[in-house]
């Protein structure tokens, strides 16, 4: 509905999307690249079950921070998605 695409907007634009699966919300924070850091490396780090595999989680890191080519270098900031339990 139109209230529904509405609500998913705001929570978009406040950096939170609310996925209620399982009690859970998905939402964003940023984090520097550190020297030897690669996106496997922060992928492992950061994802969670709700992703069905590495390959996804790193496709929507590299989507989110118009990564083309998945190459990242030390000092540059990523947009990452995790998710928390609902409260």
């Amino acid at each position: 509905t139109r209230e529904d695409r509405r609500q998913r907007q705001m929570c978009k634009e406040t950096g939170s999307v609310v996925d209620a699966k399982d009690g859970r919300e998905k939402r964003f924070t940023s984090i520097q690249v550190q020297e030897g850091d690669s996106l496997w490396s922060i992928a492992k780090e950061h994802m969670s079950k709700e992703y069905p595999s590495i390959d996804d989680y790193i496709q929507e890191v590299c989507d989110t921070n118009h990564i083309y080519d998945q190459k990242i270098t030390a000092d540059m900031y990523l947009v990452i998605p995790y998710y928390t339990d609902v409260k």
